[in-house]
């Protein structure tokens, strides 16, 4: 049998349209001899399903800024952060997303 694994960022119970592929791929791979594993976003999620494993979001301190206050806030310091991130992304595993 052969394996898959399937990267989603949105799975069910999450009712999106990029949820719906992965479930798919989920429920239809067995018929053809696929065992397939899915690894995705928690999104505060406690369903607990066999081969699906939820993982927490990381989120630095941009994002944290984003989620607390909305996008018309601290906007230069956010672009700032960005800018910071993407500079220093290079120079250490630490601000790699």
């Amino acid at each position: 049998m052969k394996k898959a694994l399937i990267l989603a960022h949105d799975y069910p119970p999450n009712q999106t349209v990029g949820s719906r592929r992965p479930h798919s791929w989920f429920m239809n791979f067995p018929k053809y001899g696929i065992h397939c594993t899915v690894l995705t976003l928690s999104h505060g999620c406690t369903i607990e399903e066999e081969n699906v494993h939820r993982v927490n979001e990381f989120k630095n301190r941009r994002d944290k800024l984003l989620d607390k206050y909305g996008p018309e806030k601290y906007i230069k310091i956010r672009k700032s952060l960005s800018l910071f991130y993407m500079i220093f992304q290079y120079l250490s595993f630490f601000f790699d997303s």
